[in-house]
């Protein structure tokens, strides 16, 4: 009776930890000599890139550059423009409800925003402490900006920037495992115990900066003359597994403030106009292979174009791709036959990463934000955005619980003489609590989460409020490190022979093994060894076709 087994290879990765570690950058920064004085600081962000990972022993040294984008207003002498009209419902306009004079002069002194933004203005370096991390471990990271500082220079012509970045990991390590599982039918008259394990075997990941640029049209009655924020998110839309090979295609939306040539602040919303392609080179690709792709937007900029016909953007978007593939195994643990059928099995333990689930879960927060002291009033919102944070992952029966804070920010027009463009940051403003479902999730397992922002609405309730409406993209990747018994070899034993030969010499066949022959012919594996000297490893596959010696009389079986 022949039991067959097969070895399958699989490469998983077991999850080491992730931590945040926060590091600060900082620069003095110069306009260039072509833009106007700085007479009021707006906003100040910073874009952190990452340039350099490197895991060693228990931390992952981290190493980058910030970007610094400057919004900022400089004081001139500007045509009076008519009144603007109040964004509430049935509320006056803003100069008919203060009663300003209709006798206006021609100019007035007035804000004019310009941007400006310094490529990789300040370095930064962190160490990231993830105890079990060691060179040679796959790690991921990501850097955020965790706050700004910025004061103006008496001169008006520069700014220092001190900012700090919060750098992100999460390392994991591969490990193989050769899982022993049935080849072939069984023999009839057996069974066998199974014990089913999922697990995701790791084909392939890669990451690439992407350059994306593009002409967006500005519309024909209003083409602009200044950029004044940009924002942007990439989206991948297809991807395509070949031999060999992985292909990402995907596009960048984009929303952009500006100055047209009278003056005005318009916002315009593009969607789908600079598409994106990268191929990664991944050997184990095979054609319809499951591909996961992120896409991430690291900067974005605009100036117009052709006149102000258009407005030109230049981003870089950096695209990870992870080819895997869901095993569903069936581990022997045990093997039975008739009772009159003496089937004898060797067990091995085997670890690992057992897949219990995943997936991406929409959620949304909605709240009320309230201008913080000393800003003045909201005339008119230009701009909105949010960002989100996993702050706690609590596994329970069936689901995970992921909980964390949204920031919010936006761009207004002030309420006040001249209409400056005020900036606002709401901190940990919307606290947010996704379930996630996921069958086998238990307590006592550890999930790894991540949250992305899909979108950001913010409605105007009353001069000093604001409604906030953030839709949430939660994902959740659930696995458990486990070590299983499973059966390697099973070989059906005959009753000893009460009078063997002394030798018995065999042909061996595919499948032989030390010992499997030794179980059928009531001997020992050291035996055999002694016997045939040619037999230098004894770990080694016999090669079928050949004669081996069995010595038999006298001898004592080795399990």
């Amino acid at each position: 009776m022949n039991f067959r087994f097969e070895s399958k290879t699989l490469r998983m990765e077991r999850p080491l930890g992730a931590a945040t570690q926060q590091t600060a950058a900082d620069a003095s920064l110069e306009l260039p000599a072509g833009l106007p004085d700085i007479a009021r600081i707006v906003r100040v962000e910073a874009y952190p890139i990452v340039t350099d990972v490197d895991p060693l022993d228990n931390q992952v040294a981290v190493a980058g550059a910030i970007d610094v984008v400057l919004l900022y207003a400089h004081e001139e002498e500007v045509p009076v423009a008519a009144s603007p009209i109040g964004d509430i419902e049935a509320e006056a306009a803003y100069g008919e409800a203060e009663g300003l004079d209709e006798d206006l002069p021609a100019t007035e002194a007035r804000e004019v925003l310009y941007r400006h933004r310094w490529r990789r203005a300040a370095p930064f370096e962190a160490a990231v402490e993830i105890p079990g991390v060691h060179p040679g471990a796959v790690v991921e990271v990501t850097a955020a900006s965790a706050g700004v500082e910025a004061a103006l220079r008496p001169d008006g012509r520069g700014i220092d920037v001190e900012a700090v970045v919060a750098v992100a990991a999460r390392a994991s390590e591969e490990q193989t495992a050769t899982v022993p599982v049935p080849r072939g039918p069984w023999p009839a008259g057996a069974e066998a115990l199974e014990s089913p394990v999922s697990v995701e075997h790791v084909l392939g990941r890669g990451t690439a900066h992407v350059s994306v640029d593009g002409a967006l049209a500005a519309p024909p009655e209003a083409p602009c003359a200044r950029v004044v924020d940009v924002a942007a998110v990439a989206r991948s839309s297809q991807a395509i597994a070949a031999a060999g090979e992985v292909t990402v295609a995907g596009v960048v939306d984009y929303r952009v403030l500006y100055v047209d040539q009278d003056g005005r602040l318009r916002t315009g919303a593009w969607q789908e106009q600079t598409p994106f392609a990268h191929t990664f080179p991944l050997p184990e690709a095979a054609e319809g292979a499951p591909v996961h792709v992120e896409a991430r937007l690291t900067s974005v900029d605009g100036v117009p174009g052709e006149g102000g016909r258009e407005i030109r953007v230049w981003a870089d978007v950096e695209v990870a791709v992870r080819l895997a593939r869901l095993e569903e195994l069936a581990l022997v643990e045990s093997v039975a036959g008739p009772d009159d059928l003496d089937i004898r099995c060797r067990t091995e333990p085997v670890s690992l990463e057992e897949w219990v689930g995943g997936g991406t879960h929409p959620a949304a927060v909605t709240g009320a934000l309230e201008l913080p002291q000393g800003y003045p009033p909201i005339d008119r919102l230009l701009t909105a955005g949010a960002q989100a944070r996993v702050a706690d992952v609590l596994v329970l029966e069936d689901k995970v619980v992921v909980a964390g804070q949204a920031d919010v920010d936006a761009l207004y027009i002030g309420r006040s003489q001249g209409q400056p463009v005020y900036a606002v940051r709401w901190e940990d403003a919307l606290p947010f609590e996704c379930d996630v479902p996921l069958p086998g999730a238990e307590p006592g397992l550890e999930a790894q989460a991540d949250v992305r922002v899909e979108d950001v609405v913010l409605d105007l309730l009353n001069r000093e409020t604001a409604e906030a409406q953030v839709r949430l993209a939660v994902t959740v990747r659930l696995t458990r490190s486990a070590a299983r018994d499973a059966v390697v070899e099973a070989v059906a034993v005959a009753p000893p022979d009460p009078d063997p030969p002394t030798w018995t010499f065999v042909v061996l066949q595919e499948g032989d093994t030390l010992w499997k022959l030794s179980h059928q012919y009531h001997t020992a594996v050291d035996r055999i060894l002694a016997a045939n000297p040619w037999l230098e490893d004894p770990e080694a596959p016999l090669p079928p076709g050949r004669k081996l010696c069995i010595p038999r009389r006298g001898s004592s079986l080795s399990h």
